[in-house]
């Protein structure tokens, strides 16, 4: 798999609360991870870097046996991080409410399986078509599935970035667990609202029609959402999924 990233302070905010990283295990399985923080001055900033962080540590020593070792991992590992930054906000005024959304994924076989908390995104670009495997844990999406908002009304919501879920937001947290079938020259997008909020799905899907190395894709898409206007840190992790022995 090729894999490309990228994270930009947008053109709004001082500081980029965003975090991400890419890390292999020991058998050079990969994990990737990408957080937005939540919290006043820094302390978003240090929440997502503290859950990208604990996870690529406690990776770096893994082997598995199968796609479910990886759900078990995930679920587990995501726990413990979950109490770290719950316990770290309550020891330091300054770190008081830190948390952070968490969009990660890994492979086993054609095995996708991702783990995610908030409203950070993971999508699967399989031609022609782009598709959001997440569910954004916000208040907007919660409307939107008892039916009252339309989709129209939830774009410019004034509640659009409430989320209902973040990692050290409560001692205890439920972590969504997907797992999708991938086919050869899928690409697979994490990325954090930042970018959503600034490109709808359509214009993420259409630049898949003309082809581009992923390196500069991902370069392109934070600069258009600069140019629609910056709003959020907006980061961004692109793999392009080939089966093994494919050129």
């Amino acid at each position: 798999m090729k894999v490309a990233h990228d994270s930009h302070v947008g053109m709004k905010r001082l500081n980029n609360e965003d975090y991400l990283g890419v890390e292999k295990n020991k058998e050079n399985r990969a994990l990737y991870v990408l957080c937005d923080g939540v919290g006043g001055n820094k302390a978003g900033e240090v929440a997502s870097k503290m859950v990208v962080n604990y996870l690529k540590q406690k990776w770096q020593k893994t082997s598995f046996f199968s796609a479910n070792d990886i759900r078990q991992w995930m679920l587990t590992t995501i726990e413990e991080v979950n109490k770290l930054v719950y316990e770290r906000s309550k020891q330091f005024l300054d770190l008081k409410g830190m948390s952070t959304t968490l969009v990660c994924a890994s492979t086993f076989d054609n095995q996708l399986i991702v783990s995610h908390v908030g409203d950070s995104r993971l999508y699967i670009y399989r031609t022609p078509e782009l598709k959001q495997i997440t569910k954004d844990h916000t208040l907007v999406r919660d409307l939107l599935d008892l039916g009252g908002l339309s989709e129209e009304e939830a774009l410019n919501h004034p509640m659009k970035h409430v989320i209902t879920r973040a990692v050290g937001s409560k001692d205890s947290l439920i972590i969504d667990i997907t797992q999708v079938s991938l086919q050869s020259q899928d690409y697979i997008l994490l990325c954090s609202d930042g970018l959503t909020d600034m490109l709808s799905d359509d214009d993420i899907s259409s630049s898949f029609k003309e082809w581009k190395p992923i390196e500069e894709r991902v370069k392109k898409w934070i600069e258009q959402a600069n140019l629609a206007g910056g709003r959020d840190n907006i980061s961004i992790i692109l793999i392009h999924y080939k089966e093994k022995g494919e050129m």
